[in-house]
């Protein structure tokens, strides 16, 4: 498996460098997720916690956070990070909308929430929420979310045959039944068998393809509609239009 990984990470950093555009998108809701709203003013910058973000508020209420901005920068063959920054600020007790600092808008395409662990020589964060604040960046968090579930799903059917010989994806059949299909139910993933790999599953689902050896696909679609893919073949051969996602999946 350690080879496959090294394999895989090569093939997507060659391939994150010619992924294709999205024609007639629908757009992503942005400035909020997940009951917290970042808005944007001449004067400043204000973060709120609705009471949709309740549990959220009781996680950073006394706490140090840092609000982590990153914008997007068109290199002719795609968008790329560019670069940000970071603000960490105390966040007090009692609920209130969070004005840090004089951060004045732009700040980006989208910021996290994150939480601060302070370590003797060490800090930490936990990442709690992540804004879109343009619709480039509410594409990115949304592809990069998808692209998670595709290739989580893609390492579970891995392990269905791992030390198998000769080794090999499992149908979709053995896939979405039985106890491997509880196991993936019971770690959230939504998944459905696909009868050939063209095929596109219903939105909120994963889709899952197998000749039952060499060759797999996974497939989504995004937020705003477009078809997301991972296609391993003979030899780690693999083809993908969401390569950067992949790589930035961690970020």
């Amino acid at each position: 498996m350690a080879a496959r990984r090294l394999t895989l990470a090569a093939a997507l950093t060659a391939l994150a460098l010619a992924a294709p555009a999205v024609a007639d998108a629908k757009p992503l809701p942005v400035g909020s997720a997940d009951g917290v709203r970042i808005e944007q003013h001449r004067t400043g910058t204000t973060i709120v916690f609705t009471r949709r973000a309740d549990r959220l508020w009781r996680q950073v209420a006394g706490q140090t956070v840092e609000l982590s901005c990153m914008r997007l920068s068109d290199t002719g063959v795609g968008l790329v990070t560019e670069g940000g920054f970071g603000y960490s600020f105390k966040v007090p007790k009692r609920r209130q909308p969070l004005r840090p600092g004089m951060l004045s808008p732009p700040l980006g395409d989208w910021c996290t929430v994150s939480l601060v662990f302070e370590h003797p020589r060490t800090l930490r964060f936990e990442t709690l929420v992540a804004v879109p604040l343009t619709q480039a960046g509410a594409v990115v968090l949304d592809e990069r979310e998808q692209a998670g579930w595709m290739s989580a799903v893609l390492a579970i059917a891995s392990s269905v045959t791992n030390g198998a010989r000769p080794a090999g994806y499992p149908t979709p059949a053995r896939l979405t039944t039985g106890r491997w299909a509880k196991a993936i139910r019971r770690d959230g993933y939504r998944i459905t068998a696909l009868a050939a790999a063209t095929d596109t599953p219903p939105p909120g689902r994963v889709g899952y393809w197998s000749d039952g050896a060499q060759r797999a696909t996974v497939v989504t679609l995004s937020g705003s509609g477009r078809r997301l893919f991972i296609e391993v073949g003979p030899d780690d051969a693999l083809s993908t239009n969401v390569a950067r996602a992949i790589l930035n999946l961690a970020g």
